[in-house]
């Protein structure tokens, strides 16, 4: 931080953190990603195994949710008419059936 008189602050933050970044493919062969995270001031105020295992669980099943759904299809009609119905829509071309 800098004041006004030109005097320079400098403070330092630390936090911890545990991260896990899972991925995956769609069967359209989009990439899916999906991250855990749970960040806090100190290494002690972590959430303790049990706790990150169980995140680890909900976001690992959220992904392959994600993996299972069905693919959005995106029509021109859906997109280009209430978005900018006075272009021309670069999906009309793209989109075939």
């Amino acid at each position: 931080m800098l004041t006004s008189e030109g005097t320079e602050i400098r403070t330092n933050r630390t936090y911890a953190g545990v991260e896990a970044g899972m991925n995956t493919l769609a069967s359209d062969g989009m990439p899916l990603n999906h991250l855990y995270a749970s960040y806090a001031p100190k290494p002690a105020d972590l959430p303790n195994v049990d706790a990150v295992r169980k995140g680890l669980n909900v976001s690992a099943s959220e992904l392959m949710a994600l993996r299972a759904a069905k693919t959005a299809r995106i029509t021109p009609a859906r997109c280009c008419s209430r978005l900018a119905p006075q272009r021309p829509c670069l999906l009309k071309y793209l989109a075939r059936p």
